[in-house]
Parts: C-alpha cells; structure tokens; sequence
C-alpha cells in the first residue's frame, strides 16, 4: 500500500471509528446467535448457505443502523447489486468505501463479486481516479477501497476476528489488514437493537423461502 493511501486510511480509520465498527459487527453477530436460539425449530431445516446469508444481514443492518444514530462516525448506504431487489451496505468515510464479508481467516479476502472488482479498481494508483457515475451521469472520483470481515463459528457461536483489510486493484491479494480488538467497555447489545434486528432477519429469511419455493 503507498504513502497516500496509507495516510487516508490512518486519517479515516481513527481509534474511534474502529471501535465503533467492533462494537456493531460484534452487535450483529449477537443478534444474530439470539435470532437462532430463539427460532430453532423455524431454522432446523436450514442449510448453512441460508445461515450465512442471514449472518451476512444481521452485520449490515447493525452497521447501517448505527450510521443513523446521533452518535455516528461513518455514513452508509445500499447498492442495488442486481435487478432482483437485492443490494448490499456499503461504509464511508471520507477515502474510503468498505463492504462487508465473512472470512475463514484474517488473511482472506472476502467472495469475489462485480461490484467488489469495480470499486477495488480505485485502489490502483492511490492518486484519486475519475470514474463515470451511472446514478447521476457524473464524473467523480473513486474512493479507496477496503473490507470489513469477520468470522464466525457455527459449531462454539463465536466470532473467530473483526478486521480491515485493503485489497489490490484486481481484488486478487491483501495490501493491508489491521486487526481490530474489543474496545475497552463493549457494550451489550440493546434488547431494542436484537429486537429490530431480529424482525429483519425474519423478514429475510421468509424472503429466502419463497424464491426457494
């Protein structure tokens, strides 16, 4: 990773934002680990890609929530990934865009996908590409691009690492990762953040269902 871009993610990354990123994966995963508890009977036929899609939603929602709170320190938005009404989180902040993904280790990229190639393109020289903006027929610049992922452990139920990482411009090979540790005084997740959280996760799942069906 060169100098300008390792400055723009210090700048961007701060103690603050890091934790904050924490403390709502780790929100999401405990929605999530609630949701199944409680519905275990709904889900005993569920196969581990479903689970994982499920994971996948528990941790966007918890971010893109906390991105709308009074106490927010990065911005999110949706990105309509295909014409099916699906669309994934991304997090802003003022250099970089990062998506999410789930990850065996801390030294893997997440699953390859267009949209992931696309905005890893403005990773190649690290001077602030232009790009077309299909959305408003707009040239602007691209931000860098970076991955938040995480693990989990379906067997314990545990979250096995958080972490950022930044991949190169063919989204082939890791130029960066920074661990990211508890903060200090982890909260609990609220009862009102599992409860939303769990809503949406049920809506999600009866989703999966009918296209199965």
């Amino acid at each position: 990773m060169n100098h300008t871009m390792r400055e723009a993610f210090n700048e961007d990354y701060t103690s603050e934002i890091k934790n904050s990123i924490y403390q709502n994966v780790d929100y999401g995963i405990m929605a999530f680990n609630k949701f199944l508890q409680g519905n275990k009977k709904f889900l005993e036929n569920a196969d581990k890609c479903t689970l994982t899609r499920l994971l996948s939603h528990s941790v966007n929602t918890s971010l893109f929530d906390a991105a709308y709170t009074p106490e927010a320190v990065f911005k999110a938005e949706k990105l309509s990934t295909n014409g099916f009404g699906q669309s994934i989180v991304l997090i802003t902040t003022p250099h970089f865009v990062s998506s999410t993904g789930k990850t065996n280790s801390i030294h893997e990229l997440p699953n390859k996908a267009n949209y992931k190639m696309k905005l890893a393109k403005g990773n190649h020289y690290g001077d602030g590409q232009y790009f077309f903006n299909f959305d408003n027929e707009e040239i602007s610049d691209q931000p860098y691009y970076s991955n938040i992922i995480y693990g989990y452990n379906y067997r314990s139920m545990d979250c096995t690492h958080i972490a950022l990482i930044v991949p190169d411009e063919k989204y082939k090979s890791i130029l960066h990762t920074v661990p990211l540790e508890a903060p200090m005084h982890l909260d609990v997740v609220p009862d009102t953040v599992s409860e939303n959280i769990g809503i949406k996760l049920l809506t999600e799942y009866e989703n999966i269902i009918k296209k199965v069906e």
